[in-house]
């Protein structure tokens, strides 16, 4: 060591562990938030090639559903999801594993939407599975977070 190194402090550790947690969600992020949108625009791809109109009246208005409403649609949710969830991990870290098991009963739940519309069974089944996949984007996302970031080291 030289008279300008020193060794690491207690402070330099932490500092170290919030940007590595920090990088940790981003990734995680990130990742999710394009698997999501991937995945739900071959659905939509797939509901399209088998004739399904993508098209949802809801009071008296039809909107057709386009790959821009779905990849916001995919996008939005786990990002927004994933910074609160990483917010309130900086406190408790508990936080995250609570967080998988709501945001996938969510997703779940949320299929009743799509499902209920009115819309043809093909529209219907695509949305469905496209909030199962946002959901099981969520929780991926989740774990890998909470391996690198949360996780005693």
């Amino acid at each position: 060591m030289t008279a300008t190194d020193h060794a690491p402090t207690g402070t330099d550790r932490t500092s170290n562990h919030r940007q590595g947690a920090a990088r940790a969600w981003l990734q995680a992020g990130v990742l999710a938030a394009a698997l999501s949108v991937a995945a739900n625009l071959v659905v939509l791809a797939a509901a399209r090639a088998a004739d399904a109109s993508m098209v949802v009246v809801d009071g008296g208005t039809s909107a057709e559903i386009t790959a821009a409403s779905v990849a916001t649609s995919s996008a939005v949710p786990v990002i927004v999801g994933l910074v609160v969830v990483a917010l309130l991990a900086l406190r408790w870290s508990a936080t995250v594993r609570l967080a998988q098991v709501v945001g996938g009963a969510f997703a779940l739940l949320s299929v009743a939407g799509p499902l209920a519309a009115d819309t043809d069974g093909g529209t219907a089944a695509a949305l469905a599975i496209m909030h199962v996949v946002v959901g099981g984007a969520f929780v991926l996302a989740l774990e890998v977070a909470r391996r690198q970031a949360v996780a005693p080291r």
